[in-house]
């Protein structure tokens, strides 16, 4: 009887611990990757627009005022990290470093980053 019991305590605990390590990876938010075209004279500020339905996915061509469109949709809880390419550069802005813009229900409207001077 004492080692049926110790055995479920076991069970349970590891359960739990499973059940916990689960909502602990599923909460954490995930970052989508959007590569963005840089012509050789750009404004410092990158402005796409996201959920643009028959605009690319994941690759972009941003214009010479810095502008471009993506149909990528970022979930609510998805940061958004850019490759950058430029024509004798290439570099990644991580998540912290890009701003994605958002109604008050949360839906993406753009993706916003100042590229640094140099790199």
């Amino acid at each position: 009887m004492l080692s049926m019991r110790s055995n479920l305590v076991c069970v349970s605990a590891t359960l739990l611990m499973s059940a916990l390590l689960m909502l602990s990876c599923a909460s954490s938010s995930h970052s989508d990757h959007l590569i963005v075209h840089i012509p050789q004279h750009c404004p410092r500020v990158v402005h796409v627009d996201t959920c643009i339905p028959g605009a690319p996915n994941d690759d972009v061509t941003v214009n010479e005022q810095g502008s471009g469109k993506t149909s990528l949709c970022p979930g609510t809880s998805h940061t958004v990290e850019i490759e950058v390419v430029q024509t004798d550069q290439h570099y990644r802005l991580v998540s912290s470093a890009v701003h994605v813009r958002r109604t008050g229900d949360g839906m993406a409207t753009s993706v916003e980053a100042e590229l640094p001077v140099e790199q």
